[in-house]
Order: structure tokens, then C-alpha cells, then sequence
């Protein structure tokens, strides 16, 4: 699969977009004349796995939304350097705010890529079940995407065909985006297969669209499908290279090249790097969050808050991971160098372990931006802590699947958990992957736990609509309440 990212990523813009959802079309062949084979249908579908690993997508928008505005992450980075990024952490960032604008417009580029697909391969004659693999990818990555603009802005367009007509114009409610999602990925579930030869290993599967399902339905609070779908992954469930789903005995090796869609991988953006051809290479989420100066810009940076939360639990594997601080030596031997001083650290300079490079792992004339590592988007130790917080809602045992996650990092049994158990679990285990902000959000939390920050009870809890957008409407889009 690495292979057909790097030779599809420059040809993702034959695909073309439609004019209505005011994107620019930069390739001489129009979709109409490009949907005729089969070939013509996996391309398709190859391109949106090269769009998704596109900076935009998975980089500052996504951890400044999702972390950064949290308790887990401050602003790093030079002194001085990307200073509009304490908008995010003070929630004072507005609808003019132009990375919030880059990453609307990059879940629509990619929701318009998948309608594509969903849209024409149908009329294609081709394989049956190549057919349903292709249009079950694209379904699978629709879904993506709008459950990320849903967690970010609450209701949206709804665009799912071409050409598209007065609906991107209009909202949904929450509850509709939101619904759209999960039918997109129950239909998916239908049409994907268990897992797929070495040659397509990467390409999402049926469990990595009942991996995301089982996410939407915590975010919907339906505790029974969400305990049914989890209790289905961890009881049959297989990882992306056919074996039973497991947790990785490692930790730290979990998150290493050598261990991508190992049995913990439900969801992954596969991602490939060419010596001297950094164009084609980026991986922009480990280089945000990387050492600085040292294949990492430092930008987005554990708290002191987070490394409390371990200490508290006893937590010392995971936050020897997760956290790396400068003058530390890394397993693989590596020295932690980096900064003297951070923007907005005050102790010593730390950064995401989890986001750290190895040198063994590096290409050289990449500079920070060419490790080819892939983008880990869902692993089974979530699907567990779902499977647990379904549990306790609904009655059933909540013990056995929080408890599973504890004991790979050492951690005594809770015999009775909390639902306060169980998402501080979360936050311990997921940290820095871009949920801490949302599970504040859905649990009640963010009241309490932000309002140093300057969070707005009512108001932070979704971001503004970019003022763009709502212009490109005449204004026709509704803004969010209190911008």
C-alpha cells in the first residue's frame, strides 16, 4: 500500500472537484471521462489515502483542536514562533482564523474526493467485490471527515454525491451529522472485507469501520449498539494484517514504524518517505510534535498537568512515552537534545514521545519532515475503553476491558470502575492523539477542567464556522452561538 500512496499522491487532482463546492480544479481530465475501469476505481480510492496524510488534515488543525485546546498540550516552539496558536489554548480564536478555514476546506476537498467514488464507481463493470471494497473504502473515509468536522463544529453540509447542489449551503443539525457518520459506516461494515493481502495492506477494513462506529455511537451515547460493536471487535475482531486483536505487549514499541498494523491496529494513514524528495514525504503529524531541531518542530508540547496525571496514577511506562524531556536517552539510544527554552514551558523542555522519530527511522535531505511513519488513527486499547465506558452505562462488565489496558502498562486492577476511572484512563492512555479536547467536551468535563484557560460554558464546546465559508454562502450558513 506504501507504494501506491507515493505513485497516486501527485495524481490525486485528475479525480478533479466540482465546481459548486468552490474548489479549484487543477488537472486537464474531468471525473466523468476518468471513472471507466476498474483500474480507474482503485486509483480513486488510492488517492484519498494520499490526500489524508496531507498536512492540513493531520497536523495543526487537528491537534490544535483536539489537544492543544485541552489540558494535555501547551504551545512549544521557538520563543516567539507560531504565536496565533494561543488563540487555541485560550479560546480566542475567531472565525477569521485561517488554519480553522485550511482544515474545513480540507475535509470537504476529501469528503468531495470520496463522493466521487461513491458517486460513479457503481456505474462502473468491474468485479462485484472489488466494486463494494472500493465504495466501502470511500464510505469509511467520508465518515472520517465528517465525524471530524462534526466534533469541531457541531452540525454541517451534508454533500454525499456529485454534482452537488444548495445543500452545502446548509447545516444539519448535530444530530444529523452525526447520524450521517455512523449510517456511512454501517454501510461500510457491509461491503469491506476482514483484512486484505500484503499487497493492499493498509487500506481500511471491515473492522476498521466497526472500530470507528463503535466511536461515533459513544459520541451518539448509544451505550447498547457501542457495547454490541465492541463486544463483536474484541470477541472476532482482526487486525489489519488478519491476526486477533490484541494489545501490543510494548508500549513504547507500539508506536514505532516497525510495529504499524501490528494486532492493535484498527485505522492507519499509511505514509512512505523518498531520500531527498521531501514534497512526496511529509508526515507533518510527527514533525509538529517532534524534538525541535531534532526532525520535530516542538510546536505542541506535553503540560506539566498531563505529567502530574501520570504521577498520580503511577503511571511511569506510559509517561516515559508519552513525555520526553530534554538530556533524556530514548531506548533506542537516541539523546534528547532540542531547545534550552520552549515558548509557554517554564520547567524543562519536553516534547510527544509518541511523535518522536528514532534515528535509526530517519531519510536523509528530508530535513524534520520525512519520517515514514504512519498516522495511527484507531488502535484496540480504545476500543476496550469504549467497550468498558458501553459497559458500565448498560450494566454489563466494565472491570475486565479497562482492566486489560492497565495491566500492559503495569497498573493495579480497579475492581469497580467509575466512569471517572474510566476517562482518566483515556486521557492517560490516548494522550496526544487528538481526543483529549472532544472527551471533555461529550463527559461534561470541560466546564471544570478549562475554565482556567478561559473556556466559555455554551460557546468553547464547538469552534466558530469560518467566516469564509459563511461568506461564500451569502451568508446563507448559520455561525456558531457567541462568535
Amino acid at each position: 500500500m506504501k507504494k501506491y500512496i507515493l505513485i497516486i499522491f501527485l495524481s490525486v487532482t485528475i479525480l478533479g472537484c466540482s465546481e459548486d463546492m468552490d474548489f479549484p480544479t487543477e488537472a486537464s481530465m474531468p471525473a466523468e471521462e476518468f471513472f471507466e475501469t476498474a483500474e480507474d476505481a482503485v486509483q480513486a480510492s488510492t488517492a484519498i489515502y494520499a490526500e489524508m496524510r496531507v498536512w492540513v488534515h493531520v497536523e495543526s488543525p487537528l491537534i490544535a483542536t483536539g489537544e492543544l485546546a485541552s489540558d494535555n498540550l501547551e504551545k512549544g516552539s521557538c520563543v516567539g514562533c507560531f504565536t496565533e496558536w494561543f488563540n487555541y489554548k485560550n479560546f480566542t480564536v475567531s472565525p477569521d482564523d485561517g488554519l480553522l478555514d485550511a482544515h474545513w476546506r480540507a475535509c470537504y476537498w476529501a469528503i468531495n474526493m470520496c463522493n466521487q467514488v461513491t458517486t460513479n464507481v457503481p456505474g462502473i463493470d468491474m468485479d462485484p467485490n472489488l466494486q463494494d471494497r472500493v465504495i466501502g473504502e470511500a464510505k469509511v473515509w467520508r465518515a472520517w471527515n465528517y465525524f471530524d468536522l462534526y466534533r469541531i463544529w457541531g452540525g454541517v453540509p451534508i454533500v454525499n454525491q456529485i454534482p452537488v447542489g444548495p445543500e452545502a449551503n446548509i447545516r444539519t443539525t448535530k444530530e444529523e451529522t452525526l447520524e450521517f457518520v455512523i449510517q456511512d459506516l454501517r454501510e461500510a461494515v457491509e461491503l469491506l472485507p476482514d483484512f486484505h493481502d500484503t499487497e493492499n495492506l493498509g487500506r481500511v477494513t471491515k473492522w476498521s469501520a466497526m472500530g470507528l462506529l463503535a466511536k461515533a455511537l459513544m459520541y451518539q451515547e448509544n451505550w447498547e449498539e457501542a457495547k454490541a460493536v465492541t463486544d463483536e471487535i474484541i470477541n472476532n475482531g482482526l487486525s489489519m494484517k488478519g491476526e486477533p486483536f490484541d494489545l501490543h505487549p510494548d508500549f513504547y514499541e507500539q508506536f514505532k514504524e516497525e510495529q504499524e498494523y501490528n494486532e492493535e491496529s484498527l485505522l492507519e494513514v499509511p505514509a512512505s518517505a523518498i531520500p531527498n524528495n521531501p514534497d512526496i514525504s511529509n508526515n507533518f503529524s510527527s514533525n509538529l510534535q517532534g524534538v525541535l531541531d531534532q526532525w520535530g518542530q516542538g510546536a505542541m508540547v506535553p503540560s506539566d498537568d498531563l505529567a502530574n496525571a501520570f504521577d498520580q496514577a503511577g503511571d511511569s511506562i506510559r509517561k516515559a512515552v508519552t513525555i520526553i524531556y530534554r538530556g533524556e536517552v530514548t531506548p533506542d539510544g537516541d539523546t534528547i537534545q532540542g531547545a534550552e527554552r520552549l515558548d509557554g514551558i517554564d520547567g524543562t523542555p519536553r516534547y510527544n514521545g509518541k511523535a518522536y522519530v528514532p534515528t535509526p527511522n530517519r531519510f536523509d535531505g528530508l530535513g524534520n519532515f520525512g519520517p515514514q511513519r504512519n498516522i495511527r488513527l484507531l488502535r484496540f486499547s480504545e476500543i476496550l475503553l469504549i467497550n468498558a465506558e458501553a459497559a458500565l452505562h448498560v450494566g454489563g462488565d466494565a472491570a475486565t476491558p479497562l482492566n486489560r489496558v492497565r495491566e500492559r502498562v503495569n497498573l493495579p486492577p480497579i475492581e469497580n470502575p467509575t466512569f471517572e476511572d474510566i476517562w482518566f484512563e483515556r486521557r492517560l492512555e490516548l494522550a496526544g492523539e487528538q481526543d483529549r479536547f472532544y472527551d471533555l467536551v461529550r463527559t461534561g468535563q470541560a466546564n471544570e477542567v478549562l475554565a482556567p484557560q478561559g473556556f466559555d460554558a455554551g460557546k468553547n464546546e464547538l469552534y466558530p464556522i469560518p467566516a469564509e465559508q459563511i461568506r461564500q454562502t451569502d451568508y446563507e450558513m448559520e455561525q456558531n452561538p457567541g462568535y
